[in-house]
């Protein structure tokens, strides 16, 4: 599968993850570490998302450093050194919190960008 992945080129991944703290993103699962690699080296954009209790936590499997994550999707507002390291990475945070009720919303505020970078 990791060959196949490598051959094509990906404008935008999405990706779950295990854990996030103020360096890395990292997995508990080997292999699916490894696919996360090949499809972050393939991309454009990478769009993690993960809730909360993934933030400023360790993993076993390193994927990527911050540097690569170009926008974090997540409940709740990170851990002030996890946001910061976010920030100084240059990631967006975009944080999706459940209205009353228990529902979910069903925008975050507009689109995402097409042809850039987030700032």
């Amino acid at each position: 599968m990791l060959e196949q992945i490598r051959r094509f080129h990906a404008r935008h991944v999405f990706l779950t993850i295990g854990a996030m703290d103020t360096r890395t993103i990292m997995d508990f699962d080997a292999q699916e570490a490894e696919v996360a690699q090949a499809m972050i080296e393939r991309a454009e954009l990478v769009t993690v998302l993960a809730d909360s209790s993934k933030l400023a936590r360790r993993g076993i499997f390193d994927v990527a450093p911050l540097s690569r994550v170009d926008r974090l999707v997540t409940d709740r507002p990170p851990p002030p050194d996890v946001a910061a390291a976010l920030d100084r990475a240059g990631a967006e945070v975009m944080i999706d919190q459940p209205e009353q009720g228990g529902s979910r919303r069903k925008g975050t505020g507009g689109p995402c960008p097409q042809n850039s970078r987030p700032s």
